[in-house]
């Protein structure tokens, strides 16, 4: 039984398409929680419409500022976190150059940092959240975790060596319980 909105968002796809089409056998304390949930998600996503709505307003006000000045291309705090979040979310910068109205030669000068870093914050958050779920018991989080950071790896019994012994890749780290 889910308890809170976290279970609810901790759950995989399948899981949650399990539980829907369960619907009607659900108790009402479930289905609550669920409903309370879709709503949380479809309130963020709203605020994320009205946040990327307000950036957008905010380089079309530049844009006719400049044009109207005839001023040579000075960033402003809100086009510096635009590129920042495109450069994140991995944006063709020549898609990133129109959006902002720069040349790409342009935006490379103007944004040399927030190119350069958005990549790295956007990898940062991402891995909080996957050690934030693996710390929290996220099975499937644990799990990648091990393989990617730790050099596990699935095995068939071919795999094993003698005596049940792991076979570790020659790459691989020394574990202390392989020395045991």
């Amino acid at each position: 039984m889910i308890r809170t909105i976290e279970e609810w968002h901790s759950l995989s796809d399948i899981d949650r398409r399990s539980k829907l089409n369960g619907w009607e056998e659900l108790p009402s304390e479930e289905k609550e929680i669920i409903k309370k949930a879709f709503d949380k998600e479809s309130e963020e996503r709203q605020n994320l419409l009205e946040i990327q709505n307000e950036e957008k307003r905010f380089v079309v006000m530049d844009l006719i500022v400049r044009a109207e000045q005839g001023k040579k291309y000075e960033p402003t705090v809100q086009t510096r976190h635009m590129v920042a979040k495109m450069a994140a979310f991995g944006i063709p910068m020549k898609n990133v150059a129109d959006v902002i109205g720069v040349g790409l030669s342009s935006l490379q000068k103007h944004f040399k940092d927030e190119i350069a870093s958005g990549h790295t914050e956007a990898n940062f958050m991402v891995a909080n959240t996957l050690f934030q779920m693996a710390m929290d018991g996220n099975v499937t989080a644990c799990i990648f975790w091990m393989k990617t950071r730790l050099g596990w790896k699935d095995e068939s019994p071919s795999d094993m060596g003698d005596a049940g012994k792991r076979v570790l890749p020659r790459d691989s780290p020394p574990h202390e319980f392989d020395q045991q």
